[in-house]
Formats: C-alpha cells, structure tokens, sequence
C-alpha cells in the first residue's frame, strides 16, 4: 500500500542489532511469496544496512547454517511452513508478519505453527487489519496479547458475531 511499513521495520530491525538488542535472539520476519522481492528492493534502498550481512531472505529450501550465522531471517509464509521444524528451534526475539491478515483463521496450519514459535515481542503489518469482520482484527490482537481483548469481545460487544 505504499505506507513505508517495510522500511520501518528494516531500520527498527537495524536498530536492535546495532544496539545488541537482540541478546543473541534473532528476528523472524515471515510475508507472503508476492512481496520477497519488496523486501530485496527495500534493502537496496538502505544499502547501509544490506552491507552488514545481518539479514537472510530466503526464497527457497533453508540452508540451516546461514541460518544459524544470522540475525534477521526473512522467508515467505510457505517456506517458514515447509521448513517449520528447522526455524523452530532459533531463539527469536521479534516476530513480524507482513501482511499479518493472512492469520485471520485461527483454524489454518500457518496460524497454529506461529503459535508455538517462542518470541519475545510479535510486530503485525497491515493495511487492511479488518477484511470482512470484527472477528478479523481481534484475532489479530489476540496473536500479539493473548486474551487481551476477551472480556472486552465476550461481554462490551456480544450482540456483534465474533464467533
């Protein structure tokens, strides 16, 4: 949408590898297929960060020990599912999902595999957070901080169907 969400993310990403504020975690950055080469484009943008070789993007099978030897993994939401049990295992400090409505459905593999990923702090990307219903965006919500809006859904807003 032209927003400039990507590039935000590229500098803050910077940023916290900069600053060691990573503590040898790394950053998990998944999107859909569509939007990889935006990614590589962006970085040509912030040559300066390119240089640092801090970042991965892979577009296809994952070589397990450039994946080890980086900070920042950035991969398709299909790659991330085809190699779910290799990313698994990495210690990660920020999750960040482009397109993030793509875990709308809670019922989907993608949903429930990043689920069980460990991660300190989940970033979601949208321009379009709501697509047909509430029930869209507090799914959203409830991905970053589980059982946040509950109450909020269950009794302010029960007239309204989120189920």
């Amino acid at each position: 949408m032209g927003l400039g969400k990507t590039i935000q993310v590229i500098i803050l990403i910077y940023l916290h590898i900069k600053y060691s504020l990573l503590q040898k975690k790394k950053t998990l950055v998944l999107c859909p297929s569509s939007l990889i080469n935006n990614w590589i484009e962006e970085f040509k943008i912030l040559k300066y960060i390119n240089e640092s070789n801090h970042f991965t993007i892979i577009t296809t099978n994952v070589n397990y020990k450039s994946v080890l030897s980086t900070q920042c993994i950035i991969c398709s939401f299909t790659i991330f599912q085809n190699n779910f049990f290799l990313l698994y295992f990495m210690p990660y400090r920020l999750l960040i999902l482009d397109e993030a409505q793509f875990i709308k459905n809670i019922r989907t593999n993608l949903h429930r595999s990043l689920l069980k990923i460990k991660v300190t702090s989940k970033f979601l990307l949208t321009g379009t957070p709501i697509e047909n219903k509430m029930k869209d965006l507090f799914t959203l919500y409830n991905f970053i901080i589980p059982g946040f809006l509950n109450n909020f859904f269950n009794n302010t807003l029960s007239w309204i169907d989120i189920r």
